[in-house]
């Protein structure tokens, strides 16, 4: 049988590896890890641990918080890594709220 691309033994290197398997498993897109956000010329100008492009939904981490307002004044949707179950539940709500059609 073939294995399934989305296995619990996904690498994650990330401090949130434990949340994007949560929202993995619960059949959410994998996030781009490392996410850059771009200007128009192709700047980058900001920077989120975990990033929803198509849904325009990022986490931040630590010192990216300060990023918040760029992300927002962007129109995205940003929630910050506090290690709270509750902001994790909140992710996933909001994912799968607005998904994106394939």
């Amino acid at each position: 049988a073939p294995t399934p691309i989305m296995d619990q033994e996904i690498s994650i290197d990330s401090p949130l590896s434990a949340w994007v398997r949560h929202l993995v498993a619960a059949g959410l897109d994998l996030p781009d890890i490392g996410f850059e956000l771009s200007d128009e010329s192709g700047a980058i100008v900001g920077m989120a641990e975990l990033g929803w492009p198509a849904q325009r939904v990022v986490v931040l981490i630590g010192d990216q918080s300060e990023q918040r307002a760029i992300f927002e004044t962007r129109g995205w949707k940003v929630f910050s890594a506090d290690g709270q179950m509750d902001t994790l539940l909140s992710i996933e709500e909001y994912l799968r709220t607005n998904r994106t059609e394939p």
